[in-house]
């Protein structure tokens, strides 16, 4: 259909562009799966998590996957979370634990987490000790990129408050974020998890942000209809095993939620 402001589909056109995403999907898992059964191995799982998941939990997932999960390839793929949407509904990953997963055709959620945003900075006395978002935002601050459901949260809750938000350093790298700060050129307001590391080594410090709090959540996202993998459940039961040790490292800044199959 054309108009003043360009083209867009037909309700037919987008039906079938839908359909037809689906049916490529559906091909190419098929090639994969009777490959892997060729091979000898029943099922290839392509599991998408976040860089502040990884390093806590990341490396007990694939431990465990290996351990409980007999005959499956697991294949675990670090990246921010809008990224792990847009790969998902690309048909590239099959399962991702990301936050804030908005919806979307084809996606199955599970809200599994809720985590509090830090400000994060160079170690000093007031480490720990609840911060204002305003008084947050009136640093010098190096974010991700727009997109990203921190920099998104942020943005939104100094919009309601309402406060300016001033990026002074725009990163997609964590690590460069994290080696701003560590240098002292900015302070940071992110997960907790992507600079666990460094706050028990000493090299940076953390306050809880607070009026308001920034809170996110976490969801298992699964692409297609339930029953498409096979060790699906078998896997999410992992998953939800590995929250044991987030909830253990994020201390009060996690709460768990509790749900049922991703729908």
């Amino acid at each position: 259909m054309r108009h003043s402001r360009g083209i867009e589909p037909t309700a037919a056109g987008a039906l079938l562009f839908d359909r037809a995403r689906d049916i490529l999907a559906l091909v190419e898992r098929t090639g994969r799966d009777v490959a892997a059964l060729a091979g000898g191995v029943a099922e290839t799982i392509r599991l998408g998590i976040t860089p502040s998941l990884m390093q806590i939990i990341g490396p007990e997932i694939a431990l465990q996957g290996r351990a409980r999960l007999p005959g499956v390839t697991l294949r675990i793929t670090e990246e921010m979370s809008h990224r792990l949407v847009a790969a998902l509904q690309a048909a590239e990953l099959d399962m991702a634990l990301a936050y804030e997963v908005p919806a979307r055709p084809g996606l199955r959620r599970l809200a599994l987490y809720q985590e509090d945003l830090v400000l994060v900075a160079r170690p000093g006395p007031e480490d720990g000790t609840p911060v204002t978002l305003a008084a947050a935002l009136a640093q010098g601050l190096a974010m991700p990129e727009p997109g990203d459901s921190v920099r998104d949260l942020v943005a939104r809750r100094a919009a309601e408050v309402p406060l300016p938000l001033t990026v002074t350093h725009e990163m997609r790298s964590i690590a460069g974020i994290r080696s701003l700060i560590e240098r002292g050129e900015a302070a940071g307001i992110l997960p907790y998890g992507t600079v666990l590391d460094a706050v028990r080594a000493g090299r940076l410090g953390v306050r809880p942000v607070v009026a308001p709090v920034l809170r996110r959540t976490l969801h298992l996202a699964v692409q297609g209809p339930r029953g498409r993998l096979r060790a699906e459940a078998a896997l999410t039961a992992i998953l939800r095993d590995a929250l044991g040790l987030l909830a253990e490292a994020m201390g009060p800044l996690g709460h768990r939620l509790d749900g049922a199959a991703p729908d």
